[in-house]
């Protein structure tokens, strides 16, 4: 029990960071609308909020691997609140400048949240680890699936209200953060300045690590791809606002499903058929969108693409722990983060330019391409790099 102790605070300080930027990524859109600005502005303030993952990352990697787990889970908890407050004093009084730069600290505290989680879990648990990274992953897959419906119901009594929740969540996770290690900072060379170079190379260098590195590229792209047309692709099929909203609970859903069958799956699985199966399910899920024309397709095309994601997840996380070194492994995790948000707008923006050139059938056709590369990325590693992974 004194093992999992800290994980359960962990596990509590992931969900509060991650609620928290996912309540203020579903409320900033409504806040400004409801302030009466138009798309360019809510398009500045959710560009601004994504960058600051993709720019906290590398940073945040460094940091795992150089402080305590305490020290920085606490300073990234502080760093949101005080985001947070920004952000509700700015939807009260309006102040659009002052609420983008609120959402980027709840964001950046978030994304140093979640690198910090992959290189802490082996300190805290022994191996095997899919239960405990499934742990993490399922307190975060429900902030996931009950913010945009929170932020929703919270805003119909108080613009801000959503940004005072958030509040509350990171409040009441902090004493949970303090009474996590703090003598478990690294303290080798690699914690260095040129840690990212020298993590990059072990990206690169390890085959497995490369594989799915590649794979997580490929399906953002086309997820993001995608994401951007699939409501206006169910509407133009005949389905109503309150059934494509049920609809796209169902990604949540399988994402919550997931992570709760991660440690029996890959107990009783081998970790690289679950990783070659996150990518053909979302093939499966893709296409059935693709050629769906009903509520049950839709919906059970956005379940595959939760469900076996996740899955791969759990084991990709267990994977990067197991073949990195611990000195690298949050500059390692950070090289991956980075890497996928940072291809997650070039695939959005790809697919309006294509659905704009050649029509929705073209941008489905895009992300189809984009979901067989990544389930491509995994079957074609090198021979036997997969297999050793289930030996880890």
């Amino acid at each position: 029990m004194a093992q999992t102790t800290p994980l359960h605070r962990l596990a509590a300080a992931a969900f509060a960071a991650h609620a928290a930027d996912q309540l203020v990524f579903a409320a900033q859109p409504l806040i400004a609308v409801l302030l009466g600005h138009g798309p360019g502005v809510v398009g500045v303030l959710v560009g601004v909020q994504s960058s600051a993952w993709l720019l906290v990352s590398l940073p945040a990697g460094r940091w795992a691997d150089r402080l305590a787990t305490r020290t920085l889970v606490t300073r990234a908890l502080a760093v949101s609140f005080g985001g947070l407050v920004i952000g509700t004093a700015s939807a009260w009084q309006g102040w659009m400048p002052a609420l983008a730069l609120g959402g980027a600290a709840v964001a950046g505290a978030a994304a140093t949240v979640a690198v910090t989680v992959v290189a802490t879990v082996p300190r805290l648990v022994p191996p095997p680890l899919a239960r405990a990274n499934a742990r993490v992953e399922l307190a975060r897959a429900a902030a996931s699936l009950g913010a945009p419906l929170a932020a929703g119901l919270l805003m119909g009594h108080a613009v801000a209200l959503p940004l005072v929740v958030a509040s509350a969540l990171v409040l009441l996770a902090l004493p949970a953060a303090r009474r996590l290690p703090d003598d478990d900072a690294g303290t080798t060379p690699y914690a260095s300045a040129n840690g990212l170079a020298d993590a990059a190379r072990a990206v690169w260098r390890e085959p497995r690590l490369r594989a799915v590195a590649t794979c997580a590229v490929a399906w953002n792209f086309a997820f993001f791809a995608l994401a951007g047309l699939f409501v206006p692709l169910t509407a133009a099929r005949g389905l109503a606002p309150a059934t494509i909203g049920t609809v796209l609970s169902c990604y949540g859903a399988g994402l919550i499903l997931g992570a709760l069958a991660a440690p029996r799956v890959l107990a009783w699985a081998a970790p690289p058929a679950v990783l070659v199966f996150g990518p053909a399910s979302s093939l499966l899920g893709a296409g059935l969108i693709a050629v769906g024309s009903g509520a049950p397709a839709f919906a059970a095309g956005q379940f595959l693409l939760g469900f076996g994601p996740m899955l791969w997840m759990v084991a990709r996380t267990g994977l990067l722990q197991a073949v990195t070194r611990a000195v690298q492994r949050g500059r390692v995790a950070a090289l991956m983060q980075a890497s996928v948000f940072g291809v997650r707008p070039l695939g959005a923006l790809t697919g309006a330019v294509v659905s704009a050139a050649g029509g929705v059938e073209a941008t489905l056709a895009l992300a189809l391409a984009g979901f067989t590369a990544s389930l491509i990325a995994i079957v074609a590693s090198p021979a036997g790099a997969l297999r050793r992974a289930a030996a880890q």
